[in-house]
């Protein structure tokens, strides 16, 4: 990958329920290994379910400093491990309530909204640290609800205005897990009256398709060089396999509960292959079975297996899996380490360029631009300059932090300053100047200290010749 280029970084993170675990290490040891925040190191993030608890919670602002984040990786890591019991607590019989008329088989979705608005507090979509995405169905119209904070791009929905607690809340509300509600937006601030209404299931049940919309909507939030890495960490799905035999003796329930997880892992898996086609190395996606490392370490597959043990063998299946994804991780984290580098050196390079164009321009002539120019230049390239003046040590400074981009720049506004002060150094335009200096004073003296006239038109009006009288040609015919 160039290092003259910006690097426009995407998250992408898969739901899961309690096995968000995984993502919360994995980015653990992204901010080890970079020694930056997530937030620092990602410009844009687009989270489901589970990893919409975990990506939105690394973009909460500060409470110090709206500029800083409010939680690190690990302290997220943390939060998922000691509130995933109070999620997700053992119900017997839940399962079957779902079955009972009038009965309630759902998680108490009271005791989650108090989690999340602990976590958010007051925070809005718009506030978020990065451009962010969070999914969620839209059941009232049948279709994908991005919810999104993309700050380049417009916001006809309103999105901006949510409460980040309930874009969250939308994304998680997994069927069987958590009861659905309406949820309300003001897509307009001066109308605060005026609101959309939704009915929201989990984000889920078309997640797969986000890394190829978010990699979308990068292309228009991102500079036009720069270049597009997309990271997606998944938590970990279910092999299966069955022999037509097999198959045909499959319930409708047991097809139902297996297949709809493996349907959506399997869009996923073909919406990431197109992807990679076109990106190449620039998509990094980290996720396996979750019977990787089976029999020795056997996590469930389930979204609410909040159980001290399942726990910690989810977290014991992380640390395995940071340990074989160790050569990816370490090249990942070069690049984006260097487009940290890249983005300080492109602001640096750009308040060069602007400090720079003000010295060529207070220059007297086009001799000294193209002397001052020419040493731009020199200083800019690569080859070793050695017994610099005093008085270019400051130009040589700035010349070396040019980009090339802002270097082909200066080059263009140099064209257009050498022609103007040409245009100031033509001789017709000295004499007309000089002129106008030496009779310009004598002109306004005259004319203060001149009569006045009873004529109003002045002394050009008398000086007129008189009009001629016309032949006569006489008596026409």
């Amino acid at each position: 990958m160039s290092t003259k280029k910006r690097v426009y970084t995407v998250l992408v993170i898969d739901g899961g329920g309690v096995r968000g675990l995984i993502p919360a290490r994995m980015l653990e040891e992204i901010e080890k290994k970079t020694g930056k925040h997530t937030s620092e190191l990602f410009d844009m993030i687009a989270v489901t379910s589970a990893g919409a608890l975990v990506g939105a919670s690394l973009t909460v602002p500060s409470a110090d400093d709206p500029k800083k984040p409010r939680y690190t990786a690990s302290e997220v890591l943390q939060t998922f491990k000691r509130e995933a019991p109070n999620i997700f607590p053992n119900i017997k019989f839940r399962n079957i309530k779902h079955f009972v008329p009038g009965a309630d088989g759902y998680y108490d979705v009271d005791n989650f909204e108090k989690i999340l608005k602990t976590l958010y507090g007051d925070t809005k979509m718009g506030e978020s640290l990065t451009d962010l995405i969070v999914t969620a169905t839209d059941m009232k119209a049948y279709r994908p609800a991005w919810i999104q904070n993309i700050k380049k791009l417009s916001d006809k929905d309103g999105w901006r205005n949510m409460d980040l607690w309930e874009a969250v809340r939308a994304s998680c509300t997994a069927p069987s897990l958590f009861q659905t509600k309406y949820t309300y937006t003001a897509p307009n601030p001066n109308t605060p009256d005026v609101r959309e209404r939704y009915t929201f299931l989990d984000g889920n049940i078309f997640s797969a398709s986000a890394p190829r919309y978010a990699y979308s909507k990068a292309k228009q939030a991102a500079p036009p060089d720069a270049e597009i890495v997309v990271v997606h960490i998944g938590t970990a799905f279910q092999k299966l396999s069955a022999s037509p035999d097999e198959f045909n003796k499959v319930s409708p329930m047991t097809l139902l509960k297996e297949t709809v997880g493996l349907m959506i892992h399997m869009n996923g898996t073909a919406v990431l292959d197109d992807l990679k086609t076109e990106i190449g190395d620039r998509l990094f996606s980290f996720d396996q079975s979750i019977d990787k490392y089976a029999p020795s370490l056997t996590p469930s597959i389930r979204l609410d297996d909040a159980s001290d043990k399942n726990l910690s063998a989810l977290l014991d299946y992380a640390e395995r899996l940071v340990e074989d994804y160790g050569d990816d991780l370490d090249r990942l984290c070069e690049i984006l380490k260097s487009k940290v580098y890249v983005d300080q050196a492109y602001t640096q390079s750009r308040a060069a360029l602007t400090e720079l164009t003000d010295i060529l321009a207070d220059t007297k002539n086009t001799k000294e631009l193209n002397i001052a120019y020419t040493k731009v230049v020199k200083y800019s390239s690569d080859v070793d300059v050695s017994d610099i003046p005093e008085e270019d040590k400051h130009i040589q400074e700035l010349a070396k932090g040019l980009e090339e981009d802002h270097l082909n720049q200066l080059d263009r506004i140099v064209g257009v300053l050498r022609e103007r002060k040409r245009y100031q150094e033509k001789p017709t335009s000295k004499f007309k100047n000089g002129l106008k200096a030496v009779f310009m004073p004598w002109t306004l003296w005259k004319k203060k200290d001149k009569p006045a006239n009873d004529n109003p038109a002045g002394d050009v009006a008398e000086n007129k010749p008189a009009p001629q009288k016309k032949k006569d040609k006489g008596p026409k015919r």
